[in-house]
């Protein structure tokens, strides 16, 4: 995917993130998801929770998979 695919992602899809560790996490996961969803974004798996937080896989425009990540305990 060029960087500027990536960029354009990230304005649509990843508004509000923090840099954590080597990936992004959305401040909050259940906002960020239902408003991804209402804009049309394709979900490959339904948000579950693991160790490191909440995660749910999504496609881009070009069918890259990313994961939507949030913190744990939400």
């Amino acid at each position: 995917m060029s960087s500027c695919l990536i960029r354009l992602a990230h304005r649509i899809y990843l508004p509000k993130v923090t840099e954590y560790a080597t990936g992004r996490v959305i401040a909050d996961f259940a906002v960020e998801y239902r408003r991804m969803v209402e804009a049309g974004v394709e979900f490959v798996t339904a948000p579950r929770t693991e160790p490191y937080g909440r995660v749910a896989v999504f496609l881009d425009i070009a069918g890259n998979r990313w994961d939507l990540l949030g913190p744990a305990g939400e």
